[in-house]
């Protein structure tokens, strides 16, 4: 063991063949992706397990014409009355092609929760969705 830490030092993490150990720390950061060339965004984030949500990322590949809104929900596994809308925007004015939104403390949730990204894209562009989340124990 490392002197003093009680934790293990690199050299006692390479077994005797050489091979390095592979460390995956438990609570890393996970990415979910959804993309399309045409047709609405109606994607859910479930993890399954207690969750922080870092942040949503997303890119369009075109600016748009027309009034649609970009939404992120919560469906609360409490039941439809804690259901609570996270975050709205219009990706006509400003003309959206690259929206980044960071989350972090304060967006915990519950296994049962799920997160739910619509936005209409009634004109056809080409998307790309990343939610970037963690585990929690």
């Amino acid at each position: 063991m490392a002197a003093g830490t009680g934790n293990k030092s690199l050299d006692e993490l390479v077994p005797k063949d050489g091979f390095p150990t592979t460390i995956v720390k438990r609570n890393a950061p996970r990415k979910q992706y959804a993309t399309a060339t045409s047709g609405a965004i109606a994607n859910t984030l479930a993890p399954g397990v207690r969750f922080r949500l870092l942040s949503v990322d997303l890119k369009i590949n075109t600016a748009g014409t027309t009034d649609e809104a970009f939404t992120i929900t919560q469906d609360a596994i409490e039941g439809a009355a804690y259901d609570r809308l996270i975050v709205t925007q219009n990706t006509k004015t400003p003309a959206v092609t690259s929206l980044f939104l960071p989350f972090g403390e304060g967006y915990e949730y519950e296994a049962g929760d799920e997160l739910d990204a619509a936005w209409p894209n009634t004109e056809g562009r080409t998307y790309g969705l990343v939610w970037t989340w963690e585990p929690l124990p």
